[in-house]
C-alpha cells in the first residue's frame, strides 16, 4: 500500500474517533479519590485542582482513545488488503475469509494488555472457535511491542506484536512504519485532538469546585480533606 494511502487512512479514522460518544468526568467522584495533602501542596486555584485531577484521568483516558484509533485503522488495512472487517466475535475485532476459512484477530494496544482471567477467556475463545468446520485461525495482535518468542510445546494463544501485528493483517514487512509516518503527518490535529477531549468538562469543573471548595479567592483544604477523609457527609451541589 502507497504511504498516501495509509495517510488518508489515519486522518478519516482521526474523523471517525471524533464521533465517538464518551462518558462525561463525573469530577466528585474523582475528587473523592484525590490525596487531598498533595492538593494542598500542589494547587492554589480551582483551576490547578482540576488540572491536576484531569491530568490523571486523561492519561488513562488517552491509552483507551488510542487503543480505539489504532484498532480502526488496523481495520482499515485490512479491510484494503484482505477483505477484512471489523468482527462481532468474542475476543475478535478484525475478521476475514481466505479459501472458505475463517481467521480471527483480537487487536489489543499494549503487549501487556492481558491478566490472568483474560487469557483464559481467550484460550477458551480460541478452543471454542476450532471446533467450527470453517475455523482457519485465531491470534491476538498488539500495535507495538515485539513478539515473545514461545516454545513449541505452548499450548496458548499466538500473540505478535508491533511489525509482525502491522504485516499480519496487510502483508507489507513496512506497514509499522507506514502508520508512523501517517501519525506523524497528523500529529498536530491528533494532539489537538486529544488535548481538547475534556476543554467542555473542564469548564464545568473549575466553576463546581469554586462554588464548592473556595472562601473568597482562596481554597479552602479543610472542606475538601472532610469531603475526602471525614466520617461526615459534606454537602456540595450537584455535578
Amino acid at each position: 500500500m502507497e504511504q498516501n494511502i495509509i495517510n488518508n487512512i489515519v486522518e478519516d479514522c482521526l474523523y471517525d474517533l471524533k464521533m465517538v460518544k464518551r462518558k462525561s468526568i463525573n469530577l466528585p467522584d474523582l475528587l473523592s479519590k484525590c490525596n487531598p495533602y498533595s492538593l494542598a501542596v500542589n494547587c492554589k486555584t480551582p483551576e490547578d485542582i482540576v488540572d491536576f485531577i484531569l491530568q490523571k484521568h486523561q492519561q488513562t483516558s488517552s491509552e483507551t482513545i488510542w487503543g480505539y484509533y489504532l484498532e480502526t485503522i488496523a481495520v482499515k488495512i485490512s479491510e484494503i488488503r484482505l477483505n477484512g472487517f471489523k468482527s462481532k466475535e468474542v475476543c475478535t475485532d478484525i475478521e476475514w475469509i481466505t479459501d472458505g476459512k475463517k481467521h480471527f484477530r483480537g487487536w489489543k494496544s499494549s503487549p501487556n494488555w492481558s491478566n490472568a482471567d483474560q487469557k483464559r477467556t481467550l484460550n477458551i475463545t480460541e478452543s471454542q472457535m476450532k471446533n467450527s468446520e470453517d475455523f482457519g485461525s485465531f491470534k491476538v495482535l498488539t500495535s507495538y511491542g515485539k513478539t515473545i518468542k514461545r516454545n513449541k510445546d505452548y499450548n496458548k494463544f499466538t500473540q505478535l506484536s508491533g511489525q509482525d501485528a502491522w504485516y499480519e493483517i496487510s502483508n507489507d514487512m513496512e506497514m509499522y512504519n507506514k502508520v508512523m509516518i501517517g501519525i506523524e503527518n497528523n500529529s498536530i490535529n491528533i494532539g489537538l485532538f486529544v488535548d481538547s477531549i475534556y476543554i467542555s468538562d473542564k469548564n464545568k469543573a473549575i466553576e463546581w469546585v469554586r462554588e464548592n471548595f473556595t472562601n473568597g479567592d482562596k481554597l479552602n483544604f479543610i472542606k475538601i480533606n472532610k469531603y475526602v477523609s471525614g466520617r461526615d457527609k459534606i454537602e456540595v451541589t450537584k455535578w
